[in-house]
């Protein structure tokens, strides 16, 4: 049965990144009964008076099984000014101006009553969706966006747990050598990457470039820092919803291995790009290391940066 109570997620004996863990699993297993109820919508409309106590904000009947005491538990932390706040927010920096830190007492508190308003939001234009299918196109269309908005303010509260999870501070590497990954046809991982991407994203990459390329690298965080689910750990630069990948090898040694929009990915989809990677860059790494005093092959990767500053600077 779906569980929508926070007390009963989140265990105080286990860490904040546990916690935001089994968080996360409970939104899945949810998500599989939301998907049973709509079905049951979509054939009978059996749940329409639960939809007018959701959107109305009124306590919504339990007779499908949801536990009647979590709403209120949830709703001892008012969190509608953060909520509010959190719908104009365009990046996931300006959610640093009104949420609290980890180390706030409130934090986890907040967190969890927003993650818990945002998804009883989601329900409710879910299943407004489902029952207003045959509506007008326009205000089926009006209630998508309403939709996509109250998933792209999820998907921003996600990364700002995970950004307070792991360190995000600036990095600096001393005059730093550049290398690239390539494909098993030989073309450059990183420049295949930027040409599939829309170039008005490129200034926030080339942003995050010239910082790979100064040695300061911006907010950069540590994929699988224990080593225990890649090969390799590595790391990713950020601006936005822009992503460099990259490892850091001996001598001031950065291996630039992929770019790429965070928002037009699901997790799934990450998780495989990840793998692709480190498996990719797992075969080409010895090699990197045996050259990465080979002057010839010095100048080649000077070469590739020289096309890279090219392209994201638009040129012709």
């Amino acid at each position: 049965m779906a569980n929508f109570n926070i007390e009963e997620i989140i265990d105080p004996n286990h860490t904040t990144k546990e916690n935001i863990g089994q968080l996360k699993e409970a939104v899945k297993k949810n998500e599989k009964e939301i998907n049973a109820l709509q079905a049951s919508v979509n054939s009978n409309y059996v749940l329409s008076d639960q939809t007018k106590h959701f959107s109305s904000g009124q306590e919504p009947n339990r007779s499908n099984g949801l536990k009647s005491n979590t709403t209120a538990k949830v709703k001892q932390t008012d969190v509608s000014m953060q909520v509010e706040l959190l719908s104009y927010c365009n990046c996931l920096e300006d959610l640093e101006v009104f949420m609290p830190k980890k180390d706030d007492p409130n934090y986890e508190n907040i967190i969890n009553a927003m993650l818990f308003e945002i998804r009883r939001q989601l329900v409710a234009k879910e299943l407004e969706i489902r029952q207003d299918q045959f509506n007008h196109a326009p205000i089926l269309e009006e209630k998508t966006k309403a939709l996509i908005k109250l998933e792209k303010m999820q998907d921003f509260l996600y990364d700002y747990m995970e950004d307070q999870i792991m360190e995000t501070q600036e990095e600096t590497i001393e005059m730093p050598k550049l290398f690239y990954t390539t494909t098993p046809a030989g073309n450059i991982c990183l420049l295949n990457d930027l040409k599939e991407i829309p170039r008005e994203n490129y200034d926030d990459f080339l942003t995050l470039f010239d910082s790979v390329h100064m040695g300061k690298l911006r907010r950069i965080k540590t994929i699988d820092r224990s080593g225990k689910k890649f090969q390799n750990s590595f790391c990713q630069v950020r601006l936005n919803y822009a992503r460099m990948t990259l490892h850091i090898m001996k001598n001031n040694c950065i291996v630039l291995s992929s770019a790429f929009l965070k928002h037009a990915q699901r997790s799934s989809i990450f998780s495989n790009r990840f793998k692709s990677i480190d498996a990719n860059y797992s075969r080409q790494k010895d090699y990197i290391e045996k050259h990465i005093e080979d002057p010839h092959f010095i100048k080649e990767q000077e070469q590739v940066t020289s096309q890279v500053y090219k392209l994201l600077r638009k040129e012709r």
